[in-house]
């Protein structure tokens, strides 16, 4: 990869980029956010909700209006296949919505870890955001998406590396 260019200011200014959301004010188009909390207070809950918010297009999630209708993929580290089915019949989603879902959201129920930070696995994740044309990935668990630790610098780097660079600049898909 090349390095960007570099622009005196006025031109940098004038240049025709802007920024787009998706959730404005939480989540760019291409973006990245990281949802971090202790155990148990809601983290899979908020980004399943933010995930069925924007596959649906709705007008707000909570108090951020949603600018952009995405294409949502929940890959499921932490919970089976079972207990994502669970998760959803708790939410009792109304019919119509289970109809927009169905073209629009996306569940990966792998229900273990997963490293993404090595190349078989990841192949596997850029052919089902090309494949179904998925604008936003949701990754339930960071710990278990990676051989290595989130407290190590180098292991984080190689999996941001993956998700910056593979899925964001080359796919133009959130996470």
């Amino acid at each position: 990869h090349s390095a960007p260019e570099v622009y005196r200011f006025d031109d940098f200014m004038k240049t025709n980029i802007t920024l787009r959301w998706a959730i404005e004010g939480l989540l760019p188009v291409s973006g990245s956010m990281v949802i971090f909390g202790r155990p148990g207070v809601g983290k899979s809950t908020f980004a399943l909700r933010l995930g069925m918010a924007l596959a649906l297009g709705k007008e707000r999630f909570l108090q951020w209006p949603i600018i952009t209708r995405q294409k949502v993929l929940f890959v499921s580290l932490e919970m089976q296949h079972y207990e994502v089915k669970e998760f959803f019949k708790d939410m009792e989603i109304p019919e119509d919505e289970q109809q927009q879902l169905q073209e629009q959201f996306f569940i990966w129920p792998i229900g273990n870890a997963y490293p993404f930070d090595t190349p078989d696995q990841q192949l596997e994740l850029l052919k089902f955001i090309k494949l179904y044309g998925i604008e936003l990935v949701i990754i339930d668990s960071l710990s278990l998406s990676m051989y290595g630790s989130v407290k190590d610098d180098d292991d984080i780097k190689r999996l941001n590396s993956f998700l910056n660079e593979d899925v964001r600049k080359e796919l133009k898909c959130s996470y």
